[in-house]
């Protein structure tokens, strides 16, 4: 990721620099805006986001992962790029419901 935005930078000039570097030692509220705008409008054109390997699935494709949990009144959605991660993401809830069992 830093090295995408290193690369990113080179062919800024010296101005465009400052301002950033201005918005980032302030706390830039600013770049967290747009950043978050950004994720969100992601979200909203792709449907969602893999929450195992955080990639962009595109919910008419017809090879999406969907599971579907929790009690009739509140029922959780979460899709999967692929198999591996919908079958990663029940391993890792079969470890944790393991661990409060242990408890």
């Amino acid at each position: 990721m830093l090295e995408k935005i290193k690369e990113e930078i080179e062919d800024w000039e010296y101005y465009e620099l400052k301002e950033l570097q201005k918005e980032l030692l302030g706390g830039s509220t600013n770049l967290v805006k747009i950043v978050g705008r950004k994720v969100k409008d992601l979200e909203q054109d792709t449907g969602c986001i893999c929450p195992v390997c955080n990639s962009a699935i595109d919910s008419s494709k017809p090879a999406t992962f969907t599971l579907i949990f929790g009690p009739n009144n509140i029922n959780k959605k979460i899709s999967f790029c692929a198999l591996d991660c919908l079958q990663y993401f029940i391993s890792q809830l079969k470890e944790l419901k393991k661990e409060e069992v242990e408890r």
